[in-house]
Parts: C-alpha cells; structure tokens; sequence
C-alpha cells in the first residue's frame, strides 16, 4: 500500500515540472487507498505527468481513470 510520505518526494517533482497540472492526493478512509488526482487543461500534458508518476512506482497503481 502507498502511504502519503512515500510518494510525497515524487510528487513535489513533478509539481516543479508540470507547473500547469493540479496533483492531490487524499485517503478514501484510513485503511483504505491512496486517491491520485491529476487535473489539468492540457490532456497530453497529464497524461504526461500520470505516466511519470505511475512508472515511479510500478505495479502499485491499481487503477487510471481518465477522461477528456
């Protein structure tokens, strides 16, 4: 399970490098999983940053909602 502090440093990159895309993160309960939010104007340009952010930690991400 990811916790919060383990993605934080990558997290914070990627905020530097994807300026122009809103990244949070929140628990949908204690125990329960670590919601990624990625939102942003430019499609390419989240997809962008979701593929770094998953290729970070491969195999922990479960699932990718997108839509345009």
């Amino acid at each position: 399970m990811l916790v919060q502090v383990k993605i934080a440093p990558v997290v914070a990159k990627l905020c530097l490098e994807f300026s122009d895309v809103y990244i949070g993160s929140h628990r949908i309960s204690r125990k329960g999983p670590l919601v990624v939010s990625l939102i942003g104007k430019d499609y390419q340009r989240v997809e962008g940053a979701a593929a770094k952010l998953s290729g970070s930690f491969e195999g922990l991400f479960s699932q990718v909602d997108s839509s345009k």
